[in-house]
């Protein structure tokens, strides 16, 4: 030990516990402060950083970017003031201290400022998710150029006619899908089948209408032709649910021009030989083969399926089926 060894005091100790020890206790925020930015081993200078106070030197030390990162990261989490942790989270340049600012930033304008200049997908998203004003969520939902914002922002909206107007107009299929999963109107999802931008949210529109009168609307009325096919298509669907007649049901499975009808009278057979038919037709739609297998409940024909069969999509969804049997 040298002889200034002596005249150091003791969070300045090469002995690292011993500089722990002299931190703990009651000190002053200048001596806590000092300690933070003059202790020699950074294990210590975030010991007494994490015992600080003062927001503004707390800032200020989590801007040192010579700063190791420990003594950095408690700076930071002992930032509570809405500005300073605006400053770290949008000027920083380290991702991961970037990410804790954010955890603490709650002001919701600072939120909202951050999000339209922010670059990063990610932080962005984290920042929409902790976004709770409901007019901030509804223009960054409709007007944001990020395809990402706008799709993290529409999950929390609940404004029906705000969903509806996204679900039929924005360019990005992404949104208009997450919008449409909060509408259950038989009317607003009519509206939106019948005057949406783009066939994939009519569909879905469609496929969410259950009230036959609407998508008799829809088939009659609508100006584009998939979305009254469509709807014709899952009048008939509806229809086929509510058969109990099996004759007619193994019409529809054997000969319906129609896939998804077919696969909605095959969900409905009970007949364990007709359904081994189906399943054995060469030129059916995979769709309604598998539907056909997971209708079957003769272990024996499946087992038979499994081992035997030379097309690997059957014979492995008979293995899957024979599983849910056990």
């Amino acid at each position: 030990m040298g002889l200034f060894d002596f005249l150091k005091p003791e969070w300045a100790s090469p002995d690292v516990e011993k500089a722990l020890m002299a931190v703990q206790g009651f000190m002053s925020e200048t001596k806590k402060e000092r300690i933070a930015r003059k202790a020699p081993h950074y294990k210590v200078r975030a010991a007494a950083v994490k015992r600080m106070s003062n927001q503004i030197a707390l800032a200020d030390i989590a801007k040192k970017s010579y700063e190791h990162y420990t003594v950095r990261e408690a700076a930071i989490e002992g930032l509570f003031n809405q500005n300073l942790l605006y400053d770290c989270v949008r000027y920083e340049t380290n991702v991961e201290l970037r990410e804790k600012a954010l955890k603490g930033l709650t002001e919701q304008s600072l939120l909202y400022d951050f999000i339209i200049n922010e670059k990063s997908v990610e932080l962005r998203g984290k920042a929409v998710k902790k976004l709770k004003d409901e007019n901030a969520l509804i223009y960054l939902a409709k007007k944001s150029e990020y395809e990402d914002v706008r799709y993290e922002a529409v999950k929390k909206v609940y404004d029906l006619s705000m969903l509806a107007d996204i679900a039929m107009n924005d360019v990005a299929k992404s949104v208009r899908l997450e919008a449409l999963k909060g509408i259950y109107s038989q009317q607003l999802l009519t509206v939106i089948a019948m005057k949406g931008l783009y066939e994939d949210v009519r569909y879905e529109a469609i496929e969410k209408i259950t009230d036959q009168s609407w998508l008799a609307v829809i088939a009659k009325e609508c100006v584009y032709e998939d979305s009254r096919y469509n709807a014709v298509i899952k009048i008939r669907r509806e229809e086929v649910k509510m058969l109990t007649d099996q004759s007619v049901l193994v019409d529809i499975a054997k000969n319906d021009a129609e896939v998804t009808v077919r696969v909605e009278a095959v969900k409905k057979l009970t007949d364990q030989g007709v359904l081994a038919e189906i399943i054995k037709k060469k030129d059916e739609a995979y769709l309604v083969i598998w539907n056909a297998i997971n209708a079957l409940t003769d272990k024996e024909l499946l087992t038979d399926m499994a081992e035997n069969e030379e097309e690997l999509l059957i014979s492995g969804a008979a293995v899957e089926r024979l599983k849910e049997l056990e």
